[in-house]
């Protein structure tokens, strides 16, 4: 396969020129990134949407929990927990007929505990509450289905309410108030990086997987999690992108390719996007 250099596939732009030039792109307009590396390592190709108001987003949230409030079946939960080795003991031995039935697969014990790698129990939610014991710690993952009338349901349902309807002021300070959706920062390292900001997170098809850490969660807080996550509720998917963190990206049709060396940016010449040639570029 032929390849090509920048230079003889596209024209350079400096990022102040860039940020001057797209500083107009329509609030709502969306944007590829291709082969975007996140802080994990993960590489994957990123579909945002450009010029989302954080106010803007509380207003849509509402409407979808109101709708969820009035309809809404049982939920499948699953996240992390951390116990004690008491706590944990206490967990794999209940038969609780009023709890809820839980699958519990364990990832890692501190300490000199020895514990089955998988258990089958019938709990309250209470007893995942998290520990903050170092030592004889068990970490682990549960998974659970919640009644649409469970306790949990509607406790998550009026914490995400408050979430949206009362005040915020460092989310909002995050996101309201920030002037213009493109800046660039200068580093340490001499030189500059291009930031997209305001964007909301679409849609992505991962490419390599990152590092996986784990996180432990209160049963409210991953209830919680998994009711915004089901109604793709807005705040928690606003982004901010490094827009030299990835192969190139595409705005309104316009491919913008990135020197990873040096760190510029490039507009390809139509006729590249028309001869698909751009995964044959090399700096």
């Amino acid at each position: 396969m032929e390849q090509y250099s920048f230079h003889q596939i596209a024209v350079e732009i400096g990022f102040r020129r860039f940020v001057e030039k797209m500083g107009g792109i329509r609030p709502g307009t969306f944007v590829c990134l291709k082969g975007y590396v996140n802080d994990r390592d993960e590489k994957a190709d990123v579909w945002i949407q450009y010029g989302i108001s954080y106010a803007n987003a509380k207003v849509a949230d509402l409407k979808r929990l109101k709708e969820y409030e009035s309809c809404h079946g049982d939920l499948n939960i699953v996240h992390g927990f951390r116990l004690d080795a008491g706590c944990f003991n206490a967990l794999l031995s209940a038969r609780d007929p009023k709890g809820v039935l839980m699958e519990v697969a364990v990832n890692k014990s501190v300490g000199s505990m020895a514990v089955d790698s998988t258990a089958v129990v019938k709990a309250p939610l209470s007893m995942l509450a998290p520990t903050k014991c170092k030592k004889d710690v068990v970490t682990g993952t549960v998974s659970y289905t919640l009644k649409a009338d469970h306790p949990a349901i509607a406790e998550a349902m009026w914490q995400i309410r408050e979430s949206i309807t009362g005040s915020d002021p460092k989310r909002q300070d995050g996101f309201d108030k920030l002037a213009n959706g493109l800046y660039v920062t200068a580093e340490d390292d001499g030189l500059d990086r291009l930031h997209i900001r305001n964007c909301l997170l679409v849609g992505k098809n991962v490419d390599r997987e990152g590092e996986s850490k784990f996180k432990a969660s209160s049963p409210v807080v991953a209830v919680k999690a998994a009711i915004e996550k089901e109604q793709r509720m807005a705040r928690d998917r606003i982004r901010e992108y490094v827009l030299t963190k990835l192969d190139y990206f595409v705005v309104e049709g316009q491919a913008i390719l990135v020197d990873g060396v040096d760190e510029k940016l490039f507009f390809a010449l139509p006729e590249i996007l028309k001869e698909n040639r751009l995964a044959t570029v090399t700096a």
